[in-house]
């Protein structure tokens, strides 16, 4: 099959700028914090915990892969059906007013949204689970993303948490911001990184179809590469909205730790924030659309931003609400069964260990275990929502690609336009 190099014909190294700005930050702040590092301070790391903790996550990771490639509409309607009833336990666990009103705020917005989108699960699920066996398919491909992003981020973790707390003390806020900013930046960078790519992933899935796996991930790997400059604004955007929310809430503690406290400066720093975590989760939600779109077409990150959310509210709403079922059912569904490996490897691995949190030590190493673990999990998870969304803009942007592939995915992805 002949095709274009890349995925879009109009491919280019967009927003350069904000790629040289990253590298030249993430150098001199990791450079500042590796002179800080004291030598005596070292991270620690508990091999029992981790056993446990990578055992029941990895355990979750291959039962959400199994669950949706091979059972994703009984998935997907168990965590609808599961979503009420974790808000009733809720209710009962914490019977407070506020808790009230948005425990029933919530089961109303879900009730509307099962009652709009239930005959459509049947469609989404059929989507989802071929966006996910194709990312089973090059699984090596996958996994070399998940352990690259994942090293990074877990790397970026431990070398400033060596530094933060003795510079928290000791350095003025602008440093810190910068330091934040830094640490925030490079964990957005390599979380868009993977999105990008997996998106890519799948659209070379299709250019490539049957020739050799190596060249899927070539293709892929390139696509990414000249997404880099898209990808620094994407997480320069939310770095920043994230750094501003660390001041307010930075400079709202020391008001509250003052004798002489001001209640009209506290007001204006919990309204400040209030405004902050919502822009936040704006560009988050705003990012989530833009990165498999970037990894598509080729655009820029404002282009991406903007043309995305044209395509999920004006002509493509299957891909919002295949999302919102898809972070529902991960959240519920992996709590729950996280819950339940994490007993059963508790049981068998854990139960002559002595769980002292009083021990600074102790403590220290289950933090660093737990967010070892979380990150690569995380990091595995944004695999799903990614693949469904490249699989919803390769067939807008070019349909005649997976029909000569699989005219039946395409005839699937196709009724869910018209639905």
């Amino acid at each position: 099959m002949e095709e274009n190099s890349y995925v879009s014909n109009k491919r280019k190294f967009n927003d350069a700028w904000a790629f040289v700005l990253y590298v030249i930050y993430y150098l001199g702040c990791n450079s500042f914090l590796a002179m800080s590092v004291d030598s005596k301070d070292t991270g620690s790391f508990n091999p029992k915990l981790f056993l446990v903790l990578s055992t029941s996550t990895l355990c979750l990771i291959v039962f959400n892969f199994i669950a949706f490639s091979y059972f994703c509409e009984f998935t997907l309607k168990f965590s609808m059906v599961l979503f009420p009833l974790v808000q009733i336990v809720l209710l009962v666990l914490f019977p407070n007013p506020i808790s009230i009103f948005f425990g029933v705020i919530g089961i109303l917005i879900w009730l509307f949204f099962i009652s709009y989108y239930w005959s459509r699960i049947p469609t989404i699920a059929k989507m989802f689970s071929y966006a996910t066996k194709i990312c089973l398919k090059h699984f090596f491909a996958c996994f070399f993303a998940i352990s690259l992003c994942s090293f990074v981020q877990i790397a970026q973790i431990v070398l400033t948490s060596m530094v933060f707390p003795s510079a928290d003390r000791n350095t003025s806020m602008v440093i810190i911001a910068l330091l934040v900013l830094n640490f925030y930046w490079t964990l957005a960078n390599f979380t868009y990184f993977f999105k990008v790519y997996v998106s890519s992933i799948i659209a070379y899935h299709f250019i490539e179809y049957g020739g050799e796996r190596i060249d899927v991930f070539s293709g892929a790997f390139s696509n990414t590469l000249y997404a880099l400059g898209s990808i620094s604004y994407a997480g320069l955007v939310l770095a920043a909205v994230q750094t501003l929310k660390y001041i307010v809430i930075s400079e709202r503690n020391r008001n509250r730790e003052e004798e002489r406290r001001s209640i009209l400066v506290d007001i204006i720093l919990c309204l400040c924030l209030c405004i902050i975590s919502l822009l936040e989760d704006v560009i988050k939600f705003a990012n989530e659309f833009s990165m498999p779109y970037i990894a598509i077409h080729g655009c820029g990150y404002v282009q991406s931003v903007k043309e995305s959310y044209r395509l999920i509210t004006n002509r493509n709403s299957v891909a919002m609400c295949g999302v919102t079922m898809l972070n529902c059912a991960l959240f519920l569904f992996s709590l729950l069964m996280m819950g339940i490996t994490f007993v059963l490897t508790y049981f068998f691995s854990l139960q002559d260990v002595k769980l002292d949190f009083s021990d600074k030590l102790f403590l220290n190493s289950c933090i660093n275990t737990l967010i070892a673990v979380c990150v690569v999990y995380y990091t595995t998870m944004s695999l799903f929502v990614s693949s469904y969304l490249a699989l919803i803009y390769l067939h807008t942007e070019r349909p005649q690609l997976i029909s000569n592939v699989d005219e039946e995915i395409a005839e699937i992805c196709r009724k869910a336009k018209e639905d």
